[in-house]
């Protein structure tokens, strides 16, 4: 009986299992990489929200100083020269005798922009 032969033919040799791990390790490693850099993403954007709304707050009680009143809106804020422009992000109501009660529920800021 002759020795049998192995015979290797071309083009059809397959992904090795080291191969494959090392293509899965790179993948994985890449997709942690962009999901931590979404994270820290949406923490700058919830920063910038929470400094916004802090201004409006920080606008209110000076107002509240100068007044002796409560503002009805940001537009009295605006017009008295001690907030620069409305923030969109927080909205609040009072009268001219009660502190003002805030809406400023879940936000999200996207782009300057609150979306609920």
């Amino acid at each position: 009986m002759a020795p049998q032969r192995h015979v290797q033919h071309r083009g059809q040799g397959g992904f090795s299992t080291l191969g494959l791990l090392g293509a899965a390790a790179v993948l994985i490693f890449f997709f942690g990489a962009v999901a931590m850099f979404a994270n820290a993403l949406s923490a700058r954007a919830a920063m910038g929200c929470d400094a916004k709304v802090q201004s409006v707050r920080t606008a209110v009680v000076a107002y509240h100083a100068q007044h002796d009143a409560y503002p009805a809106d940001q537009s009295v804020l605006v017009a008295a020269g001690i907030l620069p422009e409305p923030v969109p992000e927080l909205e609040f109501t009072s009268t001219p005798e009660g502190p003002p009660v805030y809406d400023d529920g879940p936000r999200t800021c996207v782009s300057g922009l609150a979306a609920s």
